[in-house]
């Protein structure tokens, strides 16, 4: 199976490549500008931006941030290659130049996404001239167009509130006019993780996103709500006391409580290691605390639910 990273971009092994080159379980996840004077810029703004809940990339990034580029290379831990970038790809990244950096050079580390059909790579872009500002372009093929169509009309409307906020849109690019790739760009938004458990904050976002359109109807006649549909730990950042809550791709509507019931469904399952049942059962008890509404549904009808609507956007992952 080719994957999208291949399409946008290739890269070989070089004694003096322009990049180094972090590969995890045989693919290659990062690639990070080991250009002359940017290198430890470069690692230091992807550091930064890497929020995570496992140990050993936590342990990566500082490695990364601190270390210099010929020790990670020596240790294994990456290796240098020259890169090379779609031309579409380019394009995109010298509009961004013109538009926020008045035409000054720019440069990008790159962030790969999981290794399955619906693949997307983001490139992280910064001006070593302009040190505060950075953008973020997610970059996707056909396999990814309903969900970067579906963000992107999100960040151009988004949820206005005192709970949370949503990166800000700069840039958008469409194959439906020609092109080969979609084409997202963000402002940069950095924050730390928040803690893998339900609290007045995360009740709070979920009932803004929830409060936030008119319910519609599907066509059985029951009522659904919006949702940001991976509402997740891991998707929402907090700087200072703000929060951010990021990768809309999955935004629509559903039944009521489907986001709060999936991140607690989420933290059990994939951070408490339980299997699907028993992930579900923790996590709809933990939500009929904060939200009375919930008790007003069976537990095994509110699995049911959420189940077919999990395999309706994700496909058969469980």
């Amino acid at each position: 199976m080719g994957y999208f990273v291949d399409k946008a971009l290739s890269y070989i092994d070089a004694k003096d490549g322009n990049y180094l080159a972090i590969y995890s379980g045989g693919n290659l996840r990062y690639l990070i500008n080991n250009e002359k004077g940017n290198a430890f810029f470069a690692k230091q703004k992807l550091s930064n931006n890497i929020a995570t809940y496992s140990s050993k990339l936590s342990l990566l990034m500082k490695l990364l941030k601190w270390i210099p580029t010929r020790l990670l290379v020596m240790g294994g831990i990456g290796k240098r290659v020259s890169l090379k970038i779609d031309s579409e790809i380019k394009n995109a990244v010298e509009k961004i130049s013109e538009e926020k950096y008045n035409g000054k050079t720019i440069y990008f580390n790159v962030i790969i996404g999981s290794y399955v059909e619906k693949q997307k790579i983001v490139l992280q872009c910064f001006c070593p001239e302009a040190r505060e500002t950075t953008v973020y372009l997610k970059i996707g093929d056909e396999h990814t167009e309903t969900e970067i169509s579906a963000e992107t009309a999100y960040l151009k409307k988004p949820i206005v509130t005192d709970a949370f906020r949503s990166p800000e849109l700069c840039y958008s690019s469409v194959r439906r006019k020609g092109n080969k790739y979609n084409i997202q760009g963000t402002n940069e938004f950095v924050g730390e993780t928040v803690p893998p458990v339900i609290n007045a904050d995360i009740v709070a976002i979920y009932r803004a996103i929830c409060q936030s359109h008119i319910e519609m109807m599907d066509d059985e006649g029951n009522r659904l709500f919006f949702s940001h549909g991976d509402f997740a730990p891991w998707n929402i950042k907090k700087n200072n006391e703000e929060y951010i809550v990021f990768d809309w791709e999955y935004c629509g509507f559903r039944f009521y409580g489907f986001d709060l019931i999936h991140f607690a469904w989420q933290i059990e399952n994939k951070l408490n290691k339980k299997d699907v049942h028993r992930a579900f059962k923790s996590a709809i008890a933990e939500c009929k605390k904060w939200d009375e509404k919930l008790c007003d549904y069976d537990d095994s009808e509110l699995e049911k639910m959420y189940l077919e609507e999990l395999h309706k956007q994700f496909g058969d992952i469980l």
